[in-house]
C-alpha cells in the first residue's frame, strides 16, 4: 500500500488534480484504502449507498445511506478520518505536502497544529497522521 500511495504522489499536478473536486478525491482515498467503498449497515446488514448530498455532515458534501432502514452515517465512518475535522481534499492536500517534505509524523503532526492558527496547518489528530 506504501508503495502505491507513493507512486500517486509522483507529480503535484496530479495530486492537485485529484484533491481539486471532491469526488476525484473520495474515490482517491476509497481506492487507497483510507475510505470504505460501501459499508454495510450496523443497524440492518444492508449495503450502504452515496447519497447525493451530505445534507447534515458539514464537513462532506456526500454521505452514506442505508437501502433498508435509510440510516445516514458520515463518508469517513470506521475510518481514521473521522477525526479529521477539514475537508477530504485539504487533507489529502497537507498529507502530499508533509510526504514531499519526508517529515516523521510526529513533526508533521507538530507542525500542522502549530500553524492551524496562521492558515497554513490543518485541524488534525495525532491519531489519525
Amino acid at each position: 500500500s506504501y508503495r502505491t500511495v507513493e507512486k500517486s504522489f509522483c507529480k503535484i499536478d496530479h495530486i492537485l488534480s485529484i484533491s481539486a473536486k471532491w469526488e476525484a478525491c473520495f474515490q482517491w482515498l476509497v481506492a487507497n484504502g483510507c475510505l470504505a467503498a460501501a459499508p454495510v449497515c450496523t443497524v440492518c446488514n444492508y449495503e450502504m449507498e452515496l447519497s447525493s448530498h451530505g445534507s447534515g455532515m458539514k464537513r462532506d458534501m456526500r454521505m452514506w445511506r442505508c437501502k433498508g432502514c435509510l440510516t445516514r452515517e458520515s463518508v469517513r465512518h470506521r475510518s481514521f478520518l473521522i477525526d479529521v475535522h477539514s475537508s477530504l481534499q485539504m487533507f489529502l492536500r497537507c498529507v502530499f505536502f508533509y510526504f514531499l517534505k519526508g517529515y516523521e509524523p510526529e513533526l508533521a503532526y507538530r507542525e500542522m497544529t502549530e500553524n492551524m492558527s496562521d492558515g497554513l496547518g490543518c485541524p488534525v489528530s495525532k491519531s489519525s497522521i
